[in-house]
């Protein structure tokens, strides 16, 4: 499983460099990259090419997402421990 989401991540990163090439702004989900030095290789591509480099964190907005975080902040489904 995570050698696929790797190549997917591969790939990805690969399409978003050649659409900020070609000078197409480009919004892609996130992560949009799998470390931090492919990001900023693409920040700067984008600055050069004048285009926009944006990532969209849609599942925060969902309101599956919402709902849930409101039955986690009850209590209905126990005490939730991070660590």
């Amino acid at each position: 499983m995570l050698f696929m989401l790797f190549q997917v991540l591969f790939t990805i990163t690969m399409i978003l460099k050649q659409a900020l090439e070609r000078g197409c702004n480009v919004l892609c989900e996130s992560p949009v990259t799998i470390n931090p030095e492919q990001y900023t290789e693409l920040l700067a591509l984008a600055q050069k090419q004048g285009c926009l480099l944006a990532d969209a964190l849609k599942t925060a907005y969902s309101m599956a997402y919402y709902r849930l975080v409101l039955l986690a902040k009850t209590g209905i489904i126990g005490k939730i421990v991070v660590g």
